[in-house]
């Protein structure tokens, strides 16, 4: 279990995003891992604007497609 999580901290944050977003998408679908994000980052700020932001104007596809 320590070896794992000498692991897991060398691994850059983007990637660990990215790898928790696949096994999230994998499980609850796009929309599913989306929500769960927002439920965790906590209610502060504009949440639509964040996934604009987030997202950059892509659609539903595009963002499935480059996630999988």
């Amino acid at each position: 279990m320590f070896k794992q999580s000498l692991e897991i901290q060398k691994i850059k944050p983007s990637n660990l995003f990215l790898q928790g977003w696949k096994l999230l998408a994998g499980k609850f679908g796009p929309l599913g891992a989306d929500k769960f994000v927002s439920i965790i980052r906590g209610g502060f700020g504009d949440s639509v604007q964040e996934r604009k932001k987030m997202w950059r104007g892509r659609s539903l596809n595009e963002i499935t497609k480059l996630l999988e």
